[in-house]
């Protein structure tokens, strides 16, 4: 169902280190989505070359704190790293098989994060959730 409330997500590409043990890393680009109609979260999708895409999900509150101080204490933990030529963030991700740690330049995440609270305001983002689109069917 469509709503007066839904807009076109909004998206970011950005290039990414995947950083290895020692001193190896594997490019990687990283590609950040926000939809209005799920507006707590941010989609990320992660592709290696020669790999399958991964994508998750995490809170959109996260990753703006994560823009200024260490942050997350699960699956998902994002801190700014602002010392050298250029600010970067350190995006470190949980799962069964081990944790992966990407680094990526600050600005462009934080452009995007911007972006998104143009289209949905912090704190109004339940007014943004469509109940009904939930639960019609359930119902039905």
């Amino acid at each position: 169902m469509s709503s007066d409330r839904e807009s076109l997500p909004i998206t970011t590409e950005l290039s990414a280190r995947l950083l290895q043990p020692g001193s190896k890393s594997v490019a990687a680009r990283i590609h950040l989505q926000y939809r209005s109609t799920d507006p707590y979260a941010i989609e990320m999708t992660i592709r290696l070359r020669g790999e399958e895409p991964i994508t998750g999900l995490f809170g959109r509150d996260l990753l703006d704190h994560g823009l200024r101080q260490e942050s997350g204490v699960g699956d998902v933990r994002i801190a700014p790293c602002p010392h050298g030529p250029t600010a970067l963030l350190h995006v470190t991700l949980i799962d069964d098989i081990g944790a992966f740690d990407l680094e990526m330049r600050l600005a462009p995440v934080a452009e995007f994060l911007q972006l998104s609270y143009l289209q949905v305001p912090q704190g109004t983002e339940g007014s943004f959730v469509l109940i009904e689109d939930d639960v019609s069917p359930l119902v039905s």
